[in-house]
């Protein structure tokens, strides 16, 4: 796989898994199909690409950090027609907590990022889906988001980057099992 080979060409000591997808429903309406695709993206993608990051590093002797990306619905579930997608993201952070648990005796750290909204096409189709549930306009929900964030803006991918690269640094080595939230305090904990 990419780990065993980045592992066999370089040594592998970071690794982020961040993918996600997902899709906005009623949880009345919402169909199963959606729920197990979300939860195949979101929880067992994170699982499979963190197991072998994890198994390379072992391997190799290399201590290293594994950052995985949950979202703000990971830790408090009040997110509105996204259940399935809240369910996904807080086994995220469980199994950010159950990694760094068994995964610190080989010097692995394993933490989480926490995004609230951040401005991605992902995220411009879910104004969308918001706004249609809601009805309201997308940027009716945008300004509603915008005004829930003490920071008074959207977040930028950016924004998360720089978060991740904390937690992949020597600054984060003695920092494991924490799930962080980047999100302009959009929600606090």
């Amino acid at each position: 796989g990419v780990a065993t080979d980045i592992g066999g060409r370089f040594g592998l000591d970071a690794w982020v898994s961040n993918a996600g997808i997902s899709f906005m429903h009623r949880f009345l309406d919402a169909p199963i199909e959606r729920y197990q695709q979300t939860l195949d993206v979101n929880l067992k993608g994170v699982f499979v690409c963190g197991q072998a990051a994890a198994r390379e590093m072992v391997r190799s002797g290399i201590p290293g950090a594994i950052v995985n990306t949950a979202s703000m619905a990971g830790k408090q579930g009040r997110v509105p027609f996204l259940s399935d997608y809240v369910a996904s993201k807080f086994g995220v952070v469980g199994l950010t907590q159950a990694m760094a648990y068994e995964l610190g005796e080989h010097g692995i750290t394993v933490n989480c990022v926490c995004p609230g909204f951040v401005e991605t096409p992902m995220q411009s189709r879910e104004l969308e889906w918001e706004a249609e549930l809601r009805g309201t306009t997308p940027d009716g929900v945008r300004a509603m988001m915008i005004a829930d964030t003490p920071l008074g803006r959207l977040e930028q991918a950016d924004d998360v980057a720089r978060a991740v690269a904390f937690l992949l640094s020597d600054d984060a080595r003695f920092i494991t099992g924490e799930a962080l939230a980047v999100n302009g305090g959009a929600y606090m904990d």
